[in-house]
């Protein structure tokens, strides 16, 4: 398994890994916008991340086992290197092997070669294997947000939680 830079190339494989798991994703985490599983759009989502990535202010990762996508982690929102957002999915079909835990690690070795002194994340309170991914990477609990994130057609409360890396 390794994560690496997301790239051009991956805009079909990345469009067959969303619409795969489009309903298990969107029974734990907001759904995307409607328009979002066509090529177009799909490349249109890759080239952004990928100027936020020469801008410093993003790092795309795919995580990937013999060519085979099984997950993504992302680092946005990179604030004048000093804060950053954590974001992971996982394919269904590799959920409970490790693959998020080992997504999220290398994101927060990312991190820390760009010199970001902290990395939030947002879960809901009901998703406790994504807590347990964070806080196996040292994260910890903050901030508690009600009616944070639309999931499954519903509001839920989401915890935020934060790892120091200086």
């Amino acid at each position: 398994m390794r994560v690496r830079m997301l790239c051009q190339d991956d805009v079909e494989s990345l469009l067959v890994f969303e619409e795969s798991n489009r309903l298990w994703f969107e029974e734990h985490i907001g759904a995307r916008p409607r328009g979002f599983y066509s090529r177009c759009s799909v490349a249109r989502h890759v080239d952004e991340l990928l100027r936020a990535a020469d801008a410093n202010a993003a790092f795309p990762g795919i995580i990937e086992e013999n060519g085979k996508i099984l997950g993504r982690v992302n680092l946005t929102k990179i604030d004048d290197l000093t804060k950053a957002r954590l974001g992971y999915r996982v394919a269904k079909n590799s959920a409970g092997r490790g693959v998020a835990t080992f997504g999220v690690m290398h994101a927060l070795k990312r991190a820390q070669a760009l010199n970001v002194r902290s990395v939030v994340a947002f879960v809901s309170l009901e998703n406790r294997p994504s807590q347990q991914v964070l806080l196996k990477n040292g994260f910890e609990p903050t901030t508690e947000h009600a009616n944070h994130a639309m999931v499954a057609g519903r509001l839920v409360t989401c915890v935020e939680y934060e790892r120091t890396l200086v």
